[in-house]
């Protein structure tokens, strides 16, 4: 699973519409504050548009505002509109991919840990997300959360405002540490 340029620029119009409180913003306004190329965050407002995320107006005081209610909209929703391919491999989401598919523990793998993605970004909504309301599950595979940039950083997919995991436990064991 990897989340591309385009949709991390989605997720950041989606915030900046957010914080407008209902108020229109200009697509250059939103891509000068949230560091998105204009051409590019154009190109995304239109997408946004065609599933119905934000409503465009036209006029001096014109530009996009929500069209969802964030707090009703799942990331699993979100991430699915904008067609991000959560599986962690080309064989989790299809057993075409594969003829060893239905036999390979591997896949059975792949297609558990998709589902476990399904499930957490399914248990977030956009609203919680755009808060900084999420925490991020501490299990017993070790994972713990670090803090996240507050702001976007601009450079990396994927870095509006979601939390990173380290697997420390893992990396413990493998030093002989655990």
């Amino acid at each position: 699973m990897e989340i591309i340029r385009r949709s991390d620029y989605a997720c950041r119009i989606l915030r900046a519409a957010y914080r407008a409180n209902g108020d229109y913003l200009s697509i250059s306004t939103i891509s000068e504050e949230e560091k998105i190329p204009y051409a590019f965050a154009r190109n995304i407002q239109h997408v946004l548009l065609q599933i119905g995320y934000v409503k465009t107006r036209r006029g001096a005081r014109g530009g996009l505002a929500l069209n969802i209610d964030p707090a009703e909209v799942s990331m699993l929703d979100l991430m699915r509109a904008l067609e991000v391919d959560i599986n962690l491999a080309p064989c989790a989401g299809s057993s075409d991919v594969c003829e060893n598919s239905d036999d390979c523990g591997f896949n059975r793998v792949w297609r558990a840990a998709t589902g476990l993605l399904e499930r957490y970004f399914a248990s977030l909504s956009l609203k919680d997300v755009i808060e900084g309301k999420v925490d991020v599950p501490v299990n017993d595979f070790g994972f713990a959360a670090i803090e996240a940039p507050s702001t976007s950083c601009g450079e990396f997919a994927g870095c509006c405002g979601s939390a990173v995991l380290v697997a420390e436990d893992l990396v413990a064991s493998e030093n002989g540490e655990g």
